[in-house]
């Protein structure tokens, strides 16, 4: 998952906006522990501090790293919600 989906359209930027100006003025709180906002995953980002997390953009920095990619062949957390 990537971060920038949070800002890739206009929609998604104002809504990002919004919910973090709303979470400034303190007229909105973090999301209830175990909600189901996305999909099916448990939990929720909090769309403004999600937006700088795009991992793939340093997959090739660490040189000497071993890694581990996961590739589901069953997908049951987004069920093709993700662009």
């Amino acid at each position: 998952m990537d971060g920038r989906v949070m800002i890739a359209t206009g929609t998604e930027r104002c809504k990002t906006y919004e919910e973090a100006t709303e979470m400034a003025r303190g007229e909105l709180g973090y999301p209830a522990p175990g909600v189901k906002a996305i999909g099916n995953l448990r939990g929720a980002p909090v769309r403004s501090k999600f937006v700088p997390y795009d991992p793939v953009e340093d997959v090739n920095k660490p040189p000497q790293c071993a890694m581990q990619f996961v590739i589901a062949e069953e997908e049951e957390l987004f069920d093709g919600i993700m662009p």
